[in-house]
């Protein structure tokens, strides 16, 4: 019976831990979701599926070879594996939540670096650029 015991056995959402390559990939993924805009819709998304990620996963396997035939996507086969294991859908989804504050933080920063340059140049706008001429009365001491 001890043999049998971990047969069907299956992982737990929070015993995901995804190797650093794995996270590579996620953070790859989103920062590529991020960019393209499509924050809030891909949480939507993945928050919709998420029961859904194994038969997906399997999916993605089916279609492999003709996707690999088509582009070259070295970590494709990577990817759905990666998406085989519980918890790699909430890893996913704070991988997306990392990227967007980040990008919103970097937003912030040079919104912030703009306002200083025009402040910057406004002043030098209202600062005169002639200086008044000395006075034809004034002897050379400035007297």
């Amino acid at each position: 019976m001890g043999r049998w015991k971990d047969a069907l056995k299956i992982e737990k959402a929070e015993d995901f831990a995804p190797t650093a390559r794995e996270q590579e990939l996620l953070d790859r993924l989103a920062g590529r979701i991020c960019r393209l805009g499509m924050t809030t819709p891909a949480i939507l998304f993945l928050e919709t599926a998420r029961p859904l990620n194994f038969i997906g996963s399997q999916f993605m396997a089916f279609w492999e070879p003709v996707i690999r035939a088509l582009f070259d996507w070295r970590a494709y086969r990577e990817f759905y594996q990666l998406l085989e294991r519980r918890g790699s859908i909430e890893a996913l989804l704070r991988a997306i939540e990392q990227a967007e504050a980040r990008r919103e933080a970097e937003a912030a920063a040079c919104r912030k670096s703009r306002r200083k340059l025009r402040r910057r140049s406004r002043q030098t706008e209202e600062e005169p650029t002639t200086q008044p001429e000395a006075s034809k009365f004034e002897d050379r001491d400035g007297h």
